[in-house]
């Protein structure tokens, strides 16, 4: 009785695969192949066959070492995908988004830095798509906050970089300021393109919630001998000096 059904999955994954193989060449073909895509998860014969096709049809894409730009292309497409949100299948959509998150998760607690690298660029391409009224439970996004926040201290820095992209989503919350001191903490450590996505998170956030941030700018700026000016953009340096200013004056 398995037979049969295995031979389904086979053939669903070779038509994931041969769809993921068009859009690495070209984000021209990107629009066509998400419909092309989403068309294939309606006929599935259940979400489970799907995402088990679609999971393996993805494997290859974790084995590229380096950044490539046809790898990149395939990332942008399969996040797009997962952060689209048909009203007309909700609930697979859903469904979807949830299984490929936590099979994203445990891939980005692997051993392999590859994998590892990979996994985290896909959350947070995936985190930075999703809609503000994206249906995700709040213990999924405590999953994801918590394993990106060990990921931001990972020794690799490009898994490190996408770790920091994948919080900025949540940083400007006023529940999670915890991620924010984690990158007032990591930033004196970092001396490359690290330290530039916290800088640019650290903008955002004082422009988001400008009374908590600026004290912590005054406490942890000013005062901490761990954090210097030096270490942080002249335009991120500006806009701290001016809200630290406007803080003390009032």
């Amino acid at each position: 009785m398995e037979e049969p059904n295995s031979d389904q999955e086979n053939q669903l994954s070779h038509k994931i695969a041969a769809i993921l193989d068009e859009v690495r060449i070209s984000y021209a073909t990107h629009n066509r192949k998400l419909k092309e895509l989403s068309l294939l998860r309606s006929k599935s014969s259940s979400p489970s066959q799907f995402f088990s096709a679609f999971s393996k049809s993805l494997i290859p894409l974790f084995n590229y070492q380096r950044r490539l730009a046809s790898a990149d292309r395939v990332v942008s497409f399969v996040s797009s995908f997962t952060a689209a949100r048909n009203p007309a299948d909700a609930e697979v959509c859903d469904e979807f988004l949830d299984h490929f998150l936590h099979f994203l998760l445990v891939a980005a607690s692997a051993a392999d830095k590859t994998v590892r690298f990979r996994a985290c660029q896909i959350v947070s391409e995936i985190i930075l798509r999703l809609p503000d009224d994206a249906e995700v439970s709040n213990d999924l996004w405590d999953e994801v906050i918590e394993c990106m926040k060990v990921r931001v201290r990972d020794k690799i820095h490009v898994v490190r970089t996408f770790a920091v992209r994948a919080l900025s989503r949540f940083v400007n919350d006023s529940s999670n300021i915890d991620i924010l001191d984690l990158f007032l903490e990591t930033l004196p450590l970092e001396q490359n393109a690290v330290s530039f996505a916290i800088e640019s998170m650290e903008l955002f956030s004082f422009l988001a919630f400008p009374d908590v941030c600026v004290n912590r700018a005054v406490c942890g700026y000013n005062c901490s001998p761990l954090i210097s000016y030096t270490s942080m953009s002249l335009h991120c340096n500006i806009v701290i000096s001016s809200a630290s200013y406007g803080y003390l004056a009032t």
